[in-house]
């Protein structure tokens, strides 16, 4: 594993803290902020940098009387970003969502987004329905969500990814 990316970081958080034009955008708890991300988290936040939101799915296989979770909050992250542990995805979201970084913006979708269905060919719901249905579940439904990169998450990236 290298920290590499973390390296990278703190050097640009300091170049900006440096930077009479750029000083507004690091803020103090960005430090110790930066301390607390692996080097999967930090491809992450470069891979969210010129993003407002990141969509994505659960999977649920409907039963009798209810259904249960297949896939949580699932998105297209490992697709496009080279992760050292991609089925750490999810604990590396919340992770960015305990620091304020993304919000889970509950109950809420982008109407009529096409990438949702670019999640659920890359997850393989296809897949997962002909295995399961009608053998183990009624039917296996997407519930479609988002998350927010929030104001403070922006600056957080703006400060920690460019000079």
């Amino acid at each position: 594993t290298t920290n590499d990316e973390i390296a990278e970081m703190f050097t640009n958080l300091l170049a900006n803290a440096s930077n009479e034009d750029r000083v507004n955008v690091a803020h103090p708890s960005f430090v110790s902020m930066i301390e607390h991300l692996s080097p999967d988290e930090a491809r992450i936040l470069k891979y969210l940098q010129s993003m407002d939101y990141v969509l994505f799915c659960d999977f649920k296989g409907n039963v009798e009387n209810g259904y249960r979770i297949l896939c949580s909050h699932t998105t297209l992250i490992s697709k496009y970003v080279s992760l050292q542990y991609p089925q750490n995805e999810l604990a590396y979201l919340s992770n960015l969502e305990s620091m304020g970084v993304i919000k889970d913006e509950i109950d809420s979708y982008k109407v009529n987004h096409p990438q949702y269905d670019e999640i659920a060919d890359y997850r393989g719901l296809e897949t997962l329905k002909n295995t399961f249905v009608p053998s183990t579940y009624k039917s296996i439904t997407i519930k479609k969500g988002y998350y927010t990169i929030t104001p403070f998450g922006k600056m957080f990236i703006e400060a920690c990814t460019k000079i």
